[in-house]
């Protein structure tokens, strides 16, 4: 599965500021039912907010 062209969307949509073109790209990303999986202990994280820029990743949930 190919993320990065959902994750571009989503960061040109906040960038110019379209909030509701944002949300629909956001809302996309969601709906490919991702995972976050701890290494070691703690419970599989479903529902989260992903944003990535080059290198650099961070999530909020």
């Amino acid at each position: 599965m190919a993320l990065k062209p959902f994750i571009d969307a989503s960061r040109a949509a906040w960038e110019r500021r379209d909030e509701d073109a944002a949300i629909a790209a956001d809302e996309a990303i969601y709906a490919l039912g991702l995972e976050l999986v701890p290494e070691s202990e703690g419970e599989v994280i479903r529902d989260f907010l992903l944003r990535i820029d080059g290198d650099t990743a961070r999530f909020r949930y």
